[in-house]
């Protein structure tokens, strides 16, 4: 979904900087909000994994 959503917004962005340059600024903006928002999600993922593994380490099964 969300990289349906980003494609469409990426094709506007195109679109919006031929046409409309004052729309450029919020699509920028839109895209870089979930581009970190999903850098954020895989972010936490990672440290959940890196939290599983200690943990593995000192509490052995």
């Amino acid at each position: 979904m969300t990289s349906d959503l980003r494609a469409r917004l990426r094709a506007d962005l195109v679109a919006a900087m031929k046409a409309k340059p004052e729309v450029v600024s919020a699509l920028r903006t839109t895209l870089a909000a979930i581009d970190n928002a999903e850098a954020i999600v895989a972010a936490h993922a990672a440290g959940r994994r890196a939290e599983a593994a200690a943990l593995q380490v000192y509490l052995p099964a």
